[in-house]
């Protein structure tokens, strides 16, 4: 038998719906609102510096072409022969001036590179190989397909052997590295396994990206289509092409990490006020959208542990056991790892979490799906580089390096002999150091006068890194480059760390409590207060050549993987602290504090923050 409903019920549910549809089209507006000016940054993407060279040498060639009119003048030639002069001459000069590029740093173009290695033919690496000989190959037996005229191109006059094998070189950049323009320090060089590489000959080796390989390689996927099916390239039409990749690369994986995390803040939330917030933070104070229109691996970080925790999130809190849902936090929490080797951490835990609560499907979806992610890696890093060990494990204290050369310099040394001894005992360059090594310039010829030996080698300004461990904790956290100085909102989280752990969630009283949700938010919570002290403690004891604070960024941007935790425990702190006047006006400050840092950096996030900025022009420190 049916139990009445009364119309007074029957009018709050109705009043229920019509209150989670109105939050829910807020939720939309806010996200909608958030990618269209991440749209919109995609769109304008421009390298305002060079940007402005360019305009100014544009400007300059009206004036060029008549002096040098002038002078072909006196010269008294044909009217085709100056014709002819003039026409090349401004061809020389026009494509001079064309430096406007849609890549914003060499962290970006170093991504590009790769990508372009991948897709386009004319920027595979290939190696001709004598067959009549064995390995290792010393330098000069190896041919390759370089544009330049040197002895190592592959061309009649260079070749010692009867007959050459032509191997492709996967992943190499040096064809890309050819292309003006497209020069970057976020490079490694070494030689392959058959092959007797010197990092002291800038002609030995094949230059790299410094960058895991797995991401670039999936990035390869959309720009291959664009390549192959619409004839766009990076080359000839960088500008649309980049645009079209970045709401690929970044437009895309935003909105589905908006969506997931929307999702997790609506259950945590016990308020439309404290959900809507909460949201608003992470749209635009994160810095998300600061980053949005250059291609990077913190973006797609985000959405993969957001997708990772949305899925742990439907299984542990709503109890939805499906096995897509296991999949989907086993592969995104392990490919968050091959985008930021820090949320390996937050794997590990989210792992954990998911094998107590349900162990069945977390050892039977979850943890195989994660290791194809783990396959994948270690198989693209080993097509690529012939080991197992990612580009960046190749490296040495080079900040150390050079301490100890220059107290071996100014040592007194008795007599030749011991000084030659001295300077021996610290080698200049090693075989298992990729990035120390001589190379030659984009654009320059391949002769031993151009070379060069590379940035890592010899740092300049922040990329030295800070001498003092404190001085870098207090600048990471507060101080001019901290994560909290610069977004205070996120300070507000640690608090919301404690509160959820020690209370759990808010509700009204008219609601009851989901613990299943209540028991999931401590877990979240959890995580997120260990992966804190975890990130700050790695990255606190890194050698100070990365203690550099992320390098030129407008952001500590190593911390990235922590937006997601940070914003969906927002809430239960806003329910509780919102009734009062002074956590309200801290609130608002801090939200206005955190979105005038994030988009202070308007045209490019590859600036200082702006409170260095701010410092730096007022003569308050010396630039770093």
């Amino acid at each position: 038998m049916k139990t009445a409903v009364s119309p007074e019920e029957t009018t709050n549910e109705k009043k229920v719906e019509t209150d989670r549809f109105s939050l829910r089209f807020v939720y939309f507006v806010l996200i909608v609102t958030a990618l269209g000016i991440a749209f919109g940054k995609i769109a304008s993407v421009d390298s305002a510096p060079d940007r402005a060279i360019q305009n100014y040498r544009l400007a300059q060639i009206p004036k060029t072409l008549e002096t040098r009119a002038k002078e072909l003048s006196a010269k008294n030639l044909s009217e085709e022969q100056f014709n002819r002069e003039m026409t090349r001459i401004y061809t020389a000069l026009t494509a001079d001036a064309m430096k406007a590029r849609p890549t914003l740093c060499a962290n970006d173009r170093s991504r590009w590179a790769t990508i372009r290695a991948l897709v386009e033919k004319d920027a595979r690496v290939y190696r001709f190989v004598p067959t009549d000989r064995s390995a290792p190959y010393a330098d000069g037996d190896v041919l390759r397909n370089c544009a330049a005229d040197c002895p190592e191109k592959n061309c009649e006059e260079n070749r010692r052997a009867e007959s050459y094998r032509k191997e492709l070189v996967p992943y190499a950049i040096d064809k890309a590295w050819e292309t003006p323009g497209w020069e970057s320090i976020d490079v490694v060089k070494h030689g392959l396994n058959d092959e007797d590489w010197n990092p002291a000959n800038p002609a030995s080796g094949y230059m790299y990206s410094s960058k895991p390989t797995l991401l670039p390689t999936v990035m390869a996927a959309p720009y291959w289509i664009l390549n192959r099916w619409f004839g766009l390239s990076l080359v000839e039409k960088p500008f649309t092409t980049v645009r079209i990749l970045l709401v690929f690369y970044n437009l895309i994986p935003l909105a589905l990490a908006f969506w997931c995390l929307a999702s997790i803040i609506d259950a945590f939330g016990a308020t439309h006020v404290s959900r809507a917030i909460s949201l608003a933070i992470l749209l635009f104070c994160s810095y998300l959208l600061t980053f949005s229109a250059t291609l990077n691996n913190h973006i797609p970080g985000v959405a993969c542990i957001s997708i990772a925790l949305w899925a742990a999130f439907k299984i542990l809190a709503q109890g939805r056991a499906k096995v897509g849902y296991f999949f989907l936090a086993g592969f995104f929490g392990a490919f968050a790892v091959a985008c930021e080797l820090p949320a390996l951490a937050f794997a590990g835990l989210l792992c954990l979490a998911l094998l107590v609560r349900r162990p069945k499907g977390t050892i039977l979806v979850s943890i195989p799906a994660g290791l194809i992610v783990v396959a994948a890696f270690f198989g693209t890093n080993y097509i690529a580089h012939q080991t197992l060990k990612p580009a960046y494990a190749h490296k040495r204290d080079h900040m150390a390096l050079a301490a100890q050369a220059a107290a071996n310099e100014g040592e007194t040394v008795a007599n030749e002999d011991e000084r030659a001894s001295a300077s021996s005992e610290t080698p200049e360059f090693s075989r298992d150091d990729w990035y120390y090594y001589n190379y030659y310039p984009s654009g320059a010829p391949r002769e031993a006068k151009y070379a060069r030996l590379s940035h890592w080698a010899n740092r300049t300004g922040i990329d030295r890194g800070e001498p003092s461990i404190g001085r870098y904790a207090f600048h990471s956290t507060i101080g001019l480059r901290g994560v909290f100085s610069l977004t205070p909102t996120w300070a507000l989280s640690l608090l919301a760390f404690c509160v959820i752990l020690s209370a759990g969630l808010a509700r009204r009283a008219d609601e009851p409590r989901d613990v299943q949700v209540d028991r999931f938010a401590k877990i979240v919570a959890g995580i997120g207060g260990v992966l804190t002290l975890v990130f700050f403690a790695f990255f606190m004891t890194r050698d100070q050549g990365d203690r550099n604070y992320g390098g030129m960024s407008c952001y500590p941007r190593w911390f990235f993987p922590l937006t997601p935790i940070f914003a969906v425990v927002l809430p239960p702190l806003l329910d509780r602290a919102l009734s009062s006047r002074a956590f309200r006006v801290l609130l608002v400050a801090a939200i206005f504090w955190s979105a005038a840092g994030a988009f202070y950096a308007t045209w490019s996030p590859w600036v200082h923050p702006w409170l260095y900025q701010i410092a730096l022009d007022w003569n308050l420190i010396q630039p770093y």
